[in-house]
């Protein structure tokens, strides 16, 4: 290498040995260089522990797929464990530490210093093996992975605009009915429809009257509701009809689970976007978490580079 070519074979070693680091610490545990950490073993017997849970739950066996699926999530737990371990968060983790030391003053019948009681839990690796104090590192191990995720002001704007569903305020009408009842006219229920439509009554902007129709339980006049709330009232298919309704005129008949009703729709409000600071702080939180989780993939499909899997597979 020409670098080295004027190097004292002292200073090739030096320098061989800082590019060795280098490279060791570029990336993270050196695997490149033979450095790699211990392999995940899942033995069969987890492999068929695992097809007896999927199929304790559901019903059926896994397929290949679902199974395969169910070895990757046991094998990322271990993961996730084993480098929290390594990065002493069962030192440092509040919740970690607090509960092998009780686990150890149980055994110890209260007596011991934490300290020592750290140390005792830390040379029995009981971290690795005590099921609650694993479901803390792993969730730690998350959150670490996840804490770079920053958002800024504009990309929560533009979430509040792609989701219109959840933070809009949603279109209204308000609207008066003449209904006619299926338990009322049974068979002639059409017929009773057609011969009560007010479109043949006067003018209803002007007070002329149209026919009453049947007593509805809900009354004849509804004020500005939404399609949801129409939809608890008349079911969903009349309220999707009824918001596509126009306005100052008789529409109908539309049917409901009740029987048929003619609509008149006297006020529409538009769907409007709303930003204001309950709302941001809502889009924020859920936007975050959705970022989070997409972090949190990314790192463990990362960090499985460090760690070769070794899986017995059934025949």
């Amino acid at each position: 290498m020409p670098a080295f070519a004027g190097m004292t074979g002292l200073a090739r070693f030096l320098a061989l040995g800082a590019l060795l680091f280098a490279v060791r610490w570029v990336t993270d545990d050196g695997r490149a260089l033979g450095f790699g950490r211990d392999p995940i073993h899942v033995s069969g017997a987890d492999v068929a522990r695992l097809q007896r849970s999927w199929l304790s739950e559901t019903g059926r066996a896994p397929d290949v797929a679902q199974l395969r699926a169910a070895v990757q999530r046991e094998a990322d737990e271990e993961m996730l464990v084993r480098e929290a371990l390594r990065l002493g968060l069962d030192r440092s983790d509040p919740v970690a530490r607090t509960r092998l030391v009780q686990n150890l003053r149980f055994v110890h019948h209260g007596a011991g210093t934490e300290s020592a009681l750290r140390a005792e839990a830390g040379a029995l690796n009981m971290a690795a093996h005590d099921l609650v104090v694993r479901r803390r590192l792993v969730q730690a191990m998350e959150q670490r992975l996840a804490a770079q995720v920053r958002l800024a002001p504009a990309e929560i704007t533009d979430y509040i605009a792609q989701h219109p569903e959840r933070y809009a305020a949603q279109a209204r009408i308000a609207f008066r009915q003449v209904f006619f009842s299926s338990d009322a006219h049974g068979a002639n229920l059409e017929r009773a429809a057609r011969e009560g439509d007010p479109r043949k009554g006067g003018d209803p902007r002007k007070g002329g009257e149209a026919p009453a129709g049947d007593p509805f339980l809900l009354g004849a006049n509804f004020p500005l509701e939404s399609q949801a709330e129409i939809a608890r009232a008349f079911g969903p298919a009349f309220a999707r009809e009824a918001m596509l309704l126009p306005v100052q005129a008789w529409s109908g008949p539309l049917r409901s689970a009740y029987g048929l009703h003619y609509v008149y729709v006297t006020q529409q409000r538009e769907a409007a976007s709303v930003e204001n600071e309950a709302v941001r702080r809502e889009a924020y939180y859920a936007l975050l978490e959705e970022r989070e989780r997409e972090m949190t993939r990314e790192q463990v499909v990362a960090l499985r580079w460090h760690y070769p899997l070794d899986v017995e597979w059934p025949v």
